[in-house]
């Protein structure tokens, strides 16, 4: 299951990205991540993040796990060098967030995140994911549109490319917002669990607050599992998204939930949804 901090944690961050899209009048998408950093009084670095952690001694194997890092007092933000352009856009805007939020800057401005707690890092990386995805996804712009369409993969495909966000941030952002009882539930490919057969291994799954079922993270489905069937039909014969039905456990006993799932090409999506919202 994706981490989540508390609901006045959210709302704190909530109000402080409100803030700044209605400060600088940021209302329509895409989201512009050049006029963020120039509001913020920040550039981009002219090294590299992974020669700037090399600077700070940071152990190569953690370096790989780091895609972004702010400089405060430099006024910086460094990125990874392989980044997509949604991580880079991603990165910048959560480098934005530690700027932007009071306790984070100012702690920042003392400290280099890389040297506190685990769990102070911990908390302060959810919130900036939280901010990054706010500014977004314009608030709550992003699901009043994609609500105005029939529930499902296609509308958040299409309004991806409007807020030229990633397919898999937008999908999150669905379903974390929604009010209505559904989950995203991502899936490694068998390139990615090293399995010779065609066996998905569920990533981690993301619940919106009303959905009642649960899912095993790390739990391998075969290839006569509905889910990979339709990963197979969408990696060998190409196509948009397979629909389906999924059961699912809901107390005792077991529930049939109507579900979409898409194959971007590295992570498989399924999107499982009450067709009746009360069942919920």
């Amino acid at each position: 299951m994706a981490q989540s901090f508390s609901a006045e944690a959210r709302g704190a961050i909530r109000k402080e990205a409100e803030a700044f899209l209605a400060r600088h009048k940021i209302c329509q998408p895409p989201f512009p991540v050049d006029h963020a950093l120039e509001a913020e009084q920040l550039r981009l670095a002219e090294t590299s993040l992974e020669e700037a952690l090399r600077r700070m001694g940071v152990d190569e194997r953690e370096i790989g796990g780091i895609d972004a890092m702010l400089d405060v007092r430099g006024r910086s933000v460094a990125l990874r060098e392989d980044l997509h352009r949604h991580g880079k856009k991603w990165g910048c805007v959560h480098e934005v967030a530690h700027s932007v939020i009071p306790w984070h800057k100012d702690l920042l401005y003392y400290c280099p995140i890389l040297l506190l707690p685990p769990r102070v890092q911990k908390q302060m990386e959810l919130e900036a994911d939280a901010f990054t995805s706010d500014c977004l996804f314009l608030g709550s712009r992003f699901l009043e549109k994609a609500k105005s369409h029939p529930f499902g993969v296609r509308p958040v495909i299409k309004l991806a490319d409007e807020y030229q966000t990633s397919i898999h941030s937008a999908l999150r952002r669905y379903v974390e917002e929604n009010p209505d009882p559904c989950c995203l539930l991502v899936w490694r490919t068998p390139e990615d669990n090293g399995a010779d057969e065609p066996v998905l291994s569920l990533h981690y799954y993301v619940p919106s607050t009303s959905f009642p079922g649960r899912f095993l993270v790390g739990q391998l489905i075969d290839k006569n599992h509905v889910i990979t069937k339709a990963y197979l039909k969408l990696r060998d014969k190409g196509g948009l998204v397979v629909e389906h039905e999924l059961g699912i456990e809901k107390g005792r006993g077991r529930t049939v939930c109507s579900a979409e799932t898409f194959f971007n090409g590295y992570a498989v999506f399924t999107l499982v949804w009450h067709s009746n919202p009360a069942l919920g």
